[in-house]
């Protein structure tokens, strides 16, 4: 290999390790609920208890559901279904999900939430309060700027009121995706421009 194409294969080598130690510092534990269950999570509402199924993946096998999804009424409860994780947020970056939503209701008396709370449960930013039947996987992304350096959860939640009206939602894919640091962007700025000088120059020497 001569040493043109050495320090091309070092550029590129470069680039890309930058590119992958930014995609790959996500910090949520089994955000697709492939364990199968509740791993890394804590289920705080029981009414009725939140479940990880089969039923309505968005991508690999499971999801996790809270509340109840006819066609037919079910013995509805009263009270909430609910479920969240914990984590410190590094350096901003990205909180994203998503979900689908069910109901036979409206939003006086049953909801699907979404928060952002902190390590003691109090509700810091409400995502979504929301009583829908889009019966299909929306995306929901939230910036994480406003809590750089704190420990933070998202929480999801289905409240019904026990009239027999039943309100769920499939939750799916959760991820937090933290800035590229410095270093990282430093290095695919360099792995860049060093590989487009190099293919340029290896052009010229061919013409």
């Amino acid at each position: 290999m001569n040493m043109k194409k050495l320090l091309l294969l070092s550029a590129m080598s470069l680039f890309f390790f930058a590119i992958t130690q930014s995609a790959s510092a996500q910090i949520i534990q089994n955000g697709g609920f492939e364990t199968g269950n509740f791993n890394g999570w804590t289920i705080d509402g029981n009414s009725n208890t939140p479940v990880v199924n089969t039923v309505q993946p968005h991508s690999g096998t499971y999801s996790a559901a809270a509340g109840l999804f006819g066609p037919f009424p079910s013995p509805e409860p009263t009270g909430d279904s609910s479920f969240f994780q914990l984590f410190t947020v590094p350096n901003g970056g990205t909180l994203s999900f998503w979900h689908w939503d069910y109901t036979t209701d409206t939003i006086t008396f049953d909801w699907q939430d979404a928060y952002i709370i902190n390590s003691s449960g109090v509700i810091l930013q409400t995502i979504f309060h929301q009583c829908n039947n889009t019966q299909t996987y929306l995306l929901t992304t939230v910036s994480l700027a406003a809590y750089v350096g704190q420990t933070v959860g998202v929480k999801f939640l289905v409240h019904q009121d026990g009239f027999g009206d039943d309100t769920g939602m499939y939750v799916d894919d959760v991820s937090v995706v933290p800035e590229p640091s410095v270093a990282s962007l430093g290095l695919l700025g360099f792995g860049a421009l060093a590989a487009t000088a190099i293919v340029r120059r290896m052009r010229r020497s061919a013409a």
